[in-house]
């Protein structure tokens, strides 16, 4: 079995009763079996509330892999063998911008952001 440290930090900051700054970063350092396979990621946002029911968001969020890991914003690292979607091992995936219809695969690997 391998192993590897690990840590995710997340921090939130109220600038009014309505807007609040959001910032996420995670770092994975190599597998104790294998070089090259770690990853860091950061996630900046921040966060409008227009009423009690409803609240305005836009997230950045970007993964940086070392050449042989392949973690994309969605949460996966290691892909299965074949997939037509599976990253390329270490290529860097485009920074997600802005909320949008993907910013849920964003958002399910980072607590802070709604």
């Amino acid at each position: 079995m391998s192993s590897r440290d690990a840590f995710y930090l997340g921090v939130m900051h109220k600038m009014s009763d309505k807007t609040t700054l959001k910032l996420a970063l995670g770092q994975a350092d190599e597998l104790d079996v294998a070089e090259e396979t770690g990853a860091t990621y950061l996630a900046l946002g921040v966060s409008q509330k227009l009423s009690k029911d409803t609240e305005l968001y836009a997230l950045f969020a970007s993964v940086s892999n070392d050449d042989g890991a392949t973690y994309r914003l969605d949460g996966v690292g290691l892909p299965t063998t074949g997939t037509p979607s599976a990253p390329v091992p270490g290529r860097d995936l485009l920074p997600l911008a802005s909320a949008s219809s993907r910013t849920s695969a964003a958002s399910s690997c980072n607590p802070v952001f709604p």
